[in-house]
């Protein structure tokens, strides 16, 4: 393996549409919002019944992973560790700061494959 890399905060994601974020600070990711929801994985049916399994349910407003031991993000960790919750949930809010917002969900017409060699554009370029 290669030296550790320079990054100590990773933004993964401001979603102002689906009202969704995520970010990461070593081994532990916090994520907001239904990104579950919307993803359509599902886990095997032996991880479902185990206590901290949170996808395919009515999911938290955050939830915290430890994304070396749990590279899948199926066991939220949130309550053994509230403090950093708060930590990185004010990280968050930080960023959000700073989102520039969408200009909404309507689809650019001249975007479409047909008009662009089989492949989808912003439309405007």
């Amino acid at each position: 393996m290669g030296k550790e890399g320079p990054r100590y905060e990773m933004l993964y994601e401001i979603d102002d549409v689906y009202d969704s974020s995520a970010i990461r600070q070593g081994p532990y990711k916090l994520v907001q919002g239904a990104r579950e929801k919307r993803d359509g994985h599902f886990a095997p049916p032996e991880i479902k019944k185990e206590k901290n399994f949170k996808r395919d349910v009515d999911l938290q407003d955050y939830m915290l992973f430890n994304v070396i031991n749990d590279p899948q993000e199926n066991y939220d960790i949130s309550q053994d560790h509230l403090d950093l919750v708060s930590h990185l949930k004010a990280r968050l809010e930080y960023h959000w700061k700073f989102l520039v917002p969408s200009r909404g969900l309507h689809l650019e017409p001249s975007a479409h494959p047909m008009f662009n060699n089989g492949t989808w554009t912003p439309g405007w370029c």
